[in-house]
């Protein structure tokens, strides 16, 4: 079963999440280039007016001239993107992006296995009420046996859950417009020459006609007409990084709370390394303090930890180093550099490197006798005077 997540104006919802004052405004996201700028994605306002994601900014201006020009955020959609697939990993981790829609629509594809229609239909549910809920962007779901047939049914039912029934692909795909399928800007011309414009019109005429006409291309879209599609999905890779935060309506003041909020934040980043069996090397810890300002340290650790312990302990020593002035209104934990969560053999004593070994013993011996230590080098190597072949340097072993 294969499920179709689809967030129409993808781009355009996420900016006005960011931006509350962009509500209602149409909005024209733009690429700017030296030479040529481009339009990355639109509003359905501007839509309306027949701009497209890919037209050169000089001919959307002219088809809409009241859109609001906004520089497209890369580094914005992507964290938008990385939190959606955040939520969607809970359910499979093969889930596929259509980079061809992407960032004007977002299009999710996920593996769901050997699902019975109930069963499919209440993961649908289940996936749109959180998208919705997390989002708050309007989500449709599609569920079929392909990939194709599931994106008919998220397209053609904005802000629906709907599950198209075995065997019935090709009827249900039948009355849909030929511009749902993946056709080249050429075919999709041809087909419009030759009066072709609902899918079941393909579907109805011989597949020869249909391959000498069309060629390799035409073997694909006869197929999906037929509502037959066999392809695959391909998993796109996790983000490389994992985030949890905690946010406050009351300013914690109480350092014992905080603590109390780290364990917790420390398990449940842990879980979510469990499910990835991964391990952190490096951790950055943000303070949001209750006048507006932000503190932020980082910690790169030489051994991955993947334990719910030890990052609790290092995101309270990140937190020793920063002055908290203030009240805490938010706690964002973010683990980066993460490399696969390797077990370690268990040793009934314990052995460590020789570089280890040294550090430890100076520690000892720093805390017995202070921090100087003498080094020492070689002289006279050839003297006959053992305290002429070495002498020694004071060195500050703090």
């Amino acid at each position: 079963m294969i499920a179709c997540v689809m967030l129409p104006y993808f781009a355009a919802e996420v900016a006005r999440q960011n931006d509350p004052i962009l509500n209602g405004m149409p909005l024209l996201l733009v690429k700017y280039g030296a030479k040529r700028s481009k339009v990355a994605a639109v509003s359905v306002e501007v839509a309306q007016a027949s701009v497209t994601a890919g037209m050169s900014l000089s001919r959307a201006r002219g088809l809409c001239p009241t859109a609001h020009l906004l520089s497209f955020d890369g580094d914005q959609m992507q964290t938008a993107c990385d939190r959606l697939l955040r939520l969607l990993w809970d359910y499979t981790n093969r889930i596929e992006l259509d980079e061809a829609a992407y960032p004007q629509t977002g299009v999710f594809y996920l593996d769901l296995g050997t699902l019975r229609d109930e069963d499919a239909r209440y993961l649908g549910d289940q996936l749109q009420g959180l998208v919705q809920q997390q989002l708050n962007i309007e989500v449709s779901v599609g569920l079929a046996s392909g990939k194709f047939p599931a994106y008919v049914a998220a397209a053609g039912h904005t802000g629906n859950v709907t599950l198209v029934p075995r065997h019935q692909e090709a009827a249900f795909v039948a009355p849909y417009a030929t511009g749902l399928l993946p056709a080249s800007k050429e075919t999709a011309r041809r087909l419009a020459l030759l009066h072709i414009h609902e899918i079941g019109q393909l579907a109805a005429l011989p597949r020869e006609a249909v391959l000498s006409q069309f060629g390799r291309e035409g073997k694909l879209l006869y197929a999906l007409a037929q509502g037959l599609d066999s392809r695959p999905v391909k998993p796109h890779r996790m983000p490389e990084t994992e985030t949890v935060a905690r946010w406050f309506d009351d300013p914690l003041v109480d350092r014992t709370r905080l603590d109390v909020i780290v364990h917790h934040l420390a398990e449940d980043l842990s879980l979510r390394l469990e499910e990835r069996n991964a391990a952190l090397h490096a951790v950055t810890v943000r303070i949001y303090l209750e006048n507006e300002q932000v503190r932020a340290n980082d910690l790169y650790l030489l051994r991955p930890i993947a334990s719910s312990g030890s990052i609790a302990r290092t995101i309270q020593q990140l937190i020793e180093r920063i002055k908290l002035p203030k009240g805490v209104c938010g706690l964002e934990v973010c683990a980066a550099h993460l490399v696969p969560n390797i077990p370690r053999q268990l040793e009934l004593f314990t052995h460590k490197p020789g570089r280890a070994q040294l550090i430890d013993l100076a520690r000892v011996l720093a805390a017995r006798h202070g921090s100087c230590f003498y080094e020492a080098a070689a002289e006279e190597s050839e003297s006959l005077l053992p305290e002429r072949r070495f002498r020694l340097y004071k060195v500050d072993a703090s």
